[in-house]
């Protein structure tokens, strides 16, 4: 869900918390300001999460980035 202003959450189980943030895939947050996140984390209690602001962060299955 796209909770914050101009956040975009594509996919399954998603949270865009951060202002103008966005997640693409499935089981992903974020909360940085201007923040991407691309992928999948593993369940929606085992997320990918990235709280960088200005940042793109990419994980597959992964709670922790596995291209960053």
């Amino acid at each position: 869900e796209a909770y914050a202003t101009n956040s975009i959450a594509l996919g399954l189980s998603n949270k865009s918390n951060g202002v103008s943030s966005i997640t693409f895939g499935s089981y992903l947050t974020a909360d940085g300001t201007n923040s991407i996140v691309i992928g999948k984390g593993i369940t929606s209690s085992n997320r990918l999460i990235n709280t960088i602001p200005n940042s793109i962060m990419f994980g597959m299955n992964a709670t922790k980035p596995t291209l960053f």
